[in-house]
């Protein structure tokens, strides 16, 4: 299964991926760098759905 995300103000600017971060980190899990940290990539199509 895979989604379509809606685009939020949170997602263009970053705010929801750092609140996602730092909730993940309060429990103690393992924060790997290479996926949550730096530029932001989109792993959908231009037009998904379409």
């Amino acid at each position: 299964m895979h989604h379509v995300p809606i685009l939020t103000e949170g997602m263009a600017d970053g705010s929801s991926m750092e609140y996602t971060r730092q909730a993940l980190k309060a429990t103690g899990y393992y924060i790997d760098p290479e996926f949550w940290y730096g530029e932001a990539k989109s792993c959908c199509p231009p037009n998904p759905g379409i």
